[in-house]
């Protein structure tokens, strides 16, 4: 397959990719001097009342909170349940730039509804399951302060998500039927991704978790990389790689998780404009892109790793070989200990020949 790169434009392009380019995958495997965790892979479905909820294992919720200008002014990701001893939260700054295409800021993304939403991206740059999304508009929130009666809470901005996460949360209805009518009565303004009566369950799993267990809350680890406006910022591959190990240890994404599938692509000795290109051709063909934190190599092959010798593992190799432009012979198994991303793509100069 040949896809001509219109270099009058390479500049444009790069500015706005090479955030990704340089960053937004670098969340994309542990070092083996970090703790190893337990991998946990969650049902797609939490709707389904057979499937194993908090009490089982570690549930994730991604809370976010939108301003006066419609942007996202406040996103947390909690972990709850399993065999975790306490809640985590976790600060998501609005400035980290996702692994979309167009490369886009996590203050500007769309709803849970909407057609670019936080979950998705967020998860494959983290490499960490998301159950659930809720997401709050300004008033919304006020409105939760209201119905849950702190007084000394009334009339908080959206400024104050994070300050005053743990006392809200603490006082949650520990009713599943009162929670599903205050999401409810709170109508469009408090959006999810499940039913009413599955989030219901989870947040009333997470109120008493709080108020059992207590909460950690930490802020992602980020480097900025743009100053001025907007400001953009890129995670921290280590910091970040022990911090998301220990706050998140049963909600790593393995192999195989629902969702798309999860592709970790070095940039090998391609020019910027063809690995740019080759990153556009995966997500169109419904793949989950990341970009491996690695300096430019000089891979004579193009290599593509999966994790294990399963039939489906292989299947989804040959997927993005096919993707590619590659044949079949370019998919490799990985068999280490240390394979935990569905798919690894280094790129070598054989993909010039299609792609130069």
């Amino acid at each position: 397959m040949n896809t001509p790169y219109p270099w009058r434009l390479m500049g444009a392009v790069a500015a706005i990719v090479f955030v990704i380019t340089i960053g937004a995958g670098l969340i994309i495997g542990r070092p083996s001097s970090l703790p190893s965790v337990p991998s946990v892979v969650a049902s797609p479905n939490l709707a389904d009342s057979s499937l194993p909820g908090p009490e089982q294992r570690q549930a994730t919720i991604l809370l976010q909170v939108r301003g006066a200008d419609r942007r996202v002014a406040a996103s947390v990701l909690l972990g709850f349940g399993g065999t975790t001893s306490r809640v985590s939260a976790l600060i998501i700054p609005t400035t980290v730039v996702l692994p979309t295409f167009p490369a886009k800021l996590l203050a500007d993304v769309d709803g849970p509804s909407g057609p670019v939403g936080a979950r998705e991206p967020l998860s494959a740059l983290l490499g960490v399951r998301i159950d659930e999304t809720i997401e709050l508009d300004r008033l919304a929130w006020a409105g939760l302060i209201d119905a849950i009666g702190v007084e000394d809470l009334r009339g908080m901005s959206a400024n104050d998500v994070v300050g005053n996460l743990r006392p809200v949360l603490s006082r949650l209805p520990a009713s599943r039927q009162a929670v599903g009518q205050l999401l409810t009565s709170l109508g469009s303004m408090a959006r999810t991704t499940l039913p009413n009566e599955t989030t219901g369950r989870l947040v009333v799993a997470l109120g008493d978790r709080v108020r059992q267990q207590g909460m950690r809350v930490d802020t992602l680890p980020v480097t900025v990389v743009k100053a001025g406006a907007p400001t953009a910022t890129l995670v921290e591959p280590f910091r970040a790689a022990f911090l998301l190990g220990s706050q998140f240890p049963q909600a790593q994404l393995a192999p195989g998780h629902p969702g798309a599938t999860r592709v970790v692509i070095a940039r090998g000795a391609v020019t910027l404009g063809t690995f740019v290109a080759i990153q556009q051709q995966l997500d169109r063909a419904g793949f989950a892109v990341v970009a491996a934190d690695e300096p430019p190599r000089a891979w004579r092959a193009s290599v593509i790793e999966v994790a294990g010798g399963s039939p489906e593992a292989l299947a989804r190799g040959r997927a993005v070989a096919a993707a590619l432009g590659l044949p079949a012979g370019a998919v490799v198994v990985d068999m280490s200990a240390l394979a935990s991303v569905d798919v690894r793509v280094r790129l070598g100069s054989d993909i010039t020949q299609s792609w130069g």
